[in-house]
């Protein structure tokens, strides 16, 4: 009897010790933080690429190549999913995705120096993938914003992340087969009740929301833009922390 409790207990400290050593990098393991960029590149908003970049510097602190690679998307935590897709005229048909990558802590047996050199490959991966993006030029003929937040749903029902983060950059202008915001008014009900009734509104439930760029002409349409989608998250269930056409104030 002693011999079979000595045997189990073994067996109980190995499967710790293996689930340390595995740690949040692990397929079954929850991701703590996924953050989906969804950025604008119809051609009404080439000029503010620039600005779209520097949000996204800020929240992951990957910049243009330097010399000091400690730096390197330090604002990226362990167990982090980052997501980067493209707005383009296409994004129900033909979503594009600029980067995805998956940032794992510390295993228990990882020493290190060996993790920081698996994570500084996975960064510069990630940093290169957005750099060749941007270097794309901004020229899509419509802007499906909606059918995009449709593609960040799927994303996020993938990988099952503890924190859902969406960080939109665009003038929220939505163009599309289905919507012009830029030549028609805004219906928001009517508009709501369409997607709902096509089975088109995404569950966004405790998904966190950041629009930065908005931008419509003049003060009258802005607002009647950013009414719209603030009753279309509220309807989705997510929260909008920031709707702005500057820098956001990021504190996830």
């Amino acid at each position: 009897m002693k011999h079979i409790n000595k045997l189990i207990k073994s067996c109980i400290v190995i499967m710790i010790m293996l689930i340390f050593a595995v740690g949040c990098s692990a397929e079954n393991v929850e991701v703590k933080r996924h953050i989906i960029f969804i950025v604008d590149f119809s051609g009404s908003v080439g000029e503010n690429l620039e600005n779209y970049w520097k949000i996204i510097e800020l929240v992951t602190g990957c910049n243009k190549p330097e010399t000091d690679t400690k730096k390197l998307c330090a604002k990226i935590k362990g167990c982090d999913r980052i997501t980067v897709l493209k707005i383009t005229g296409q994004s129900r048909r033909k979503p594009e995705i600029m980067a995805d990558s998956y940032f794992p802590k510390k295993g228990f047996f990882d020493s290190s120096l060996r993790h920081e050199k698996k994570l500084k490959k996975i960064k510069t991966s990630f940093r290169d993938n957005l750099l060749n993006g941007f270097e794309e030029a901004a020229k899509a003929n419509n802007t499906e914003i909606l059918a995009s937040l449709r593609l960040a749903k799927q994303y996020f029902d993938d990988v099952k992340g503890e924190k859902k983060i969406v960080i939109l950059l665009s003038d929220m202008i939505e163009e599309s087969e289905f919507y012009n915001f830029r030549r028609n008014r805004i219906q928001a009900k009517s508009i709501l009740d369409k997607e709902e009734t096509a089975h088109r509104l995404p569950n966004l439930s405790n998904v966190k929301v950041y629009v930065s760029g908005a931008y419509a002409g003049n003060d009258t349409r802005y607002d009647e833009i950013m009414r719209f989608w603030k009753e279309y998250f509220a309807k989705t269930g997510a929260k909008l922390k920031n709707y702005t056409s500057e820098m956001i104030v990021f504190d996830e």
